[in-house]
């Protein structure tokens, strides 16, 4: 965490407010500053329950109007459609990059996610490539034939 007058971010990338002895404080004495917004909007405590969604995405965007309140249920649905289009999309780009010869390594890190991802996704997708175990400077596997 990042310390400032009593203003940090945390790892996830969300505000907190230093407010010891706040019903919605957690065990360090912070708050997170979107859920304390709400809270004062409303003029009550948020249940463990109640989910202060950020519209955009942007975590760090705490404009009444971008943030929503909504239930657990209903926040998953939202992220997890959004995963599944995120995932889709990611597959199509997986499946032609690793047909091209890119190691799931050079992958992931072109598409900013993680190796064990990239290979799950090759996984299901139930693709694979014959006679390639070499690899160029870039990650890209070479056919043993083109190195013999």
């Amino acid at each position: 965490m990042n310390y400032k007058n009593g203003i940090s971010k945390n790892k996830e990338g969300y505000i907190l407010v230093y407010f010891k002895g706040h019903p919605m404080a957690r065990g360090n004495g912070y708050v997170p500053l979107h859920r304390l917004i709400v809270s004062l909007l409303l003029g009550r405590n948020l249940t463990r329950e109640e989910i202060v969604h950020h519209k955009n995405g942007n975590k760090t965007d705490n404009r009444i109007e971008n943030l929503e309140l909504i239930t657990k249920s209903q926040h998953a649905l939202i992220h997890n459609s959004t995963r599944e289009y995120k995932h889709k999309a990611n597959a199509k780009i997986i499946r032609k990059l690793y047909l091209q010869g890119y190691s799931g390594r050079s992958i992931a890190s072109m598409l900013n996610i993680g190796k064990t991802t990239v290979l799950n996704c090759i996984k299901k997708l139930g693709i694979s490539r014959n006679n390639m175990s070499l690899r160029d400077k870039q990650g890209k596997f070479i056919s043993r034939k083109e190195v013999c």
